[in-house]
């Protein structure tokens, strides 16, 4: 979703709910998590949006 663009690990946490959040790419090709599970939900949460 665009409103993850540029985002750091604290505003993207916020944004998401995904506490392991690492960041999410200003082009929004890639966000990463530190746990797999993090990084399932974030791919889940950026298909459902």
């Amino acid at each position: 979703p665009k409103e993850w663009a540029g985002s750091d690990a604290q505003t993207l946490a916020k944004l998401t709910g995904v506490q392991d959040a690492v960041f999410c790419h200003r082009n929004l090709f890639i966000a990463a998590a530190k746990s797999k599970q993090g990084a399932l939900k974030l791919a889940k949460l950026a298909l459902e949006n």
